[in-house]
């Protein structure tokens, strides 16, 4: 660009504060280098999986893992279904009830009594 082209640009420019280096600077460049060749950023999931379980206490963070998934699995297995247990629970309410009502015999009979006509239906000569 010409000086002569904008000279209001460059009066702008020559007021302008030059910017200072730090006497340091090469300093800082060269140990943030450092730090990231050492230790990586990770970049996916999987990534800081790996670095998370390859630094030094490999041991304490498989143990860790492995605790996780032991509890994962157990809490899958071993636990009944809460759907299943209300379920179970219903049914023995109802049993209950049935039990304590003081027409439970009748209602045996009855059931009886029922099985007894099915048998008959298909003998000969019995009435429809």
């Amino acid at each position: 660009m010409n000086p002569n082209e904008d000279p209001e640009l460059w009066n702008l420019l020559g007021k302008a504060r030059e910017p200072k280096v730090s006497p340091y600077f090469s300093r800082n460049v060269l140990r943030a280098l450092r730090s990231e060749l050492e230790y990586p950023a990770p970049q996916s999931l999987w990534k800081r999986i790996q670095f998370w379980v390859s630094l030094p206490n490999r041991r304490v963070s498989l143990g860790v893992a492995g605790l996780m998934a032991a509890l994962c699995v157990s809490s899958v297995l071993l636990l009944p279904s809460t759907r299943e247990t209300r379920r179970q629970d219903n049914i023995n309410q109802i049993a209950q009830v049935i039990a304590a009502s003081p027409d439970y015999g009748v209602i045996s009979q009855l059931d009886e009594l029922l099985a007894s006509e099915e048998g008959n239906l298909w003998i000969e000569g019995s009435p429809l």
